[in-house]
């Protein structure tokens, strides 16, 4: 079965949820279409896809957090302008939020502006695909170049994630605890689902209610200048980790270890025991310091002035942000440090 429902941006647009729906996909409005899709995915699913974009041309992304970068993107703009893709054209980012981020972030610069589809094929990805955030990296820093960029579309096909490494699930269960901990709702609505094996039986379900947490805040604040800075939490801390790995650590993963840091920063309310129900917060190997921490996070969207804020929160569903200084930093790393890492 098919859920659908319309997210009220500017310009709205629909998201489409249930097995088998990238079938759907319909470009016949478009003078063209060009198809970024992430290379693992192509390998597992490319027939199925084949089926259902004939004879688009595809671009294959390496997977992976360092296909987010300037060199990418100048290769799928090149294309764009070598075969005289117009501003009538589509972009469809068939990928996780990689490929979602660096396709949605080509079709929101080429040429001013184009649209672009997103069909999401991890569970990570069922946040990233709402919102209308694109964005590449730098060396210096994650998401550092980027725009607001709705998708036209957003066909969710469940079906892909039955291919989903472990790894790639955990990952994803990192963003639904987040929205979890945002939301008293969503996060009664997970307690008939406490552990990992349990939710994952239940993972459309599931993430029908994870997303509307994200369009709930997305709907609010569009472009980030108020409570959508919530949708950060574990954000600040785990971007950074996420540097320092090399792109090693899943983002899931990290922001599960950014919100087990913000925690002790704030009233503990049973996050870490949450996400370790949810198979997160395992035993950490990585060369990590302090300094080298702290000096990324301030490069984190929300600091200003080098003033590093957090996104905490006492009471689960309340969060709020805060500016937290160098010395309660230092504190909570040496704690986290103390905890997690081997």
């Amino acid at each position: 079965m098919t859920n659908s429902f319309l997210i009220h941006a500017i310009p709205p647009y629909m998201i489409h949820v249930g097995d088998g729906v990238f079938a759907e996909l319909s470009v016949k409005k478009y003078s063209q279409a060009i198809c970024c899709v992430d290379e693992r995915v192509w390998q597992s699913h490319e027939q199925y896809i084949r089926d259902v974009i004939k004879d688009m041309t595809v671009i294959v992304i390496p997977s992976g957090e360092k296909s987010k970068s300037l060199d990418k993107y100048q290769v799928i703009i090149e294309h764009l302008l070598k075969n005289h893709i117009d501003r009538k054209g589509v972009i469809i980012a068939i990928g996780g939020g990689v490929v979602g981020d660096l396709a949605g972030f080509c079709a929101a610069t080429y040429m001013r502006g184009i649209d672009f589809i997103q069909v999401p094929t991890t569970i990570l990805a069922h946040d990233s695909a709402i919102g209308g955030k694109v964005a590449i990296n730098t060396d210096v820093a994650k998401n550092s170049i980027g725009a607001f960029h709705q998708p036209t579309t957003v066909y969710y096909d469940t079906q892909f994630l039955a291919t989903l490494p472990e790894r790639e699930v955990l990952s994803g269960f990192g963003e639904i605890c987040k929205h979890m901990f945002l939301d008293k709702h969503f996060y009664d609505f997970m307690q008939a689902f406490p552990d990992l094996a349990v939710a994952e039986e239940n993972i459309e379900t599931i993430l029908l209610h994870s997303m509307q947490v994200k369009q709930k805040f997305v709907e609010e604040d569009p472009y980030e200048n108020d409570v959508r800075k919530y949708l950060n939490f574990g954000h600040t801390f785990g971007h950074a980790l996420e540097q320092i790995s090399n792109y090693s650590l899943s983002h899931g993963a990290a922001v599960a270890y950014g919100m087990a840091f913000a925690e002790y920063l704030a009233t503990p309310i049973g996050i870490r025991e949450m996400l370790i129900n949810y198979g997160l917060l395992t035993p950490l190997q990585l060369d990590v310091d302090f300094d080298t921490v702290y000096n990324l996070m301030k490069n984190d969207k929300k600091s200003v002035s080098g003033a590093i804020q957090f996104v905490l929160m006492d009471v689960i569903g309340h969060p709020y942000a805060q500016v937290v200084g160098e010395s309660e930093l230092r504190e909570a790393f040496d704690n986290w440090r103390m905890e997690y890492l081997v």
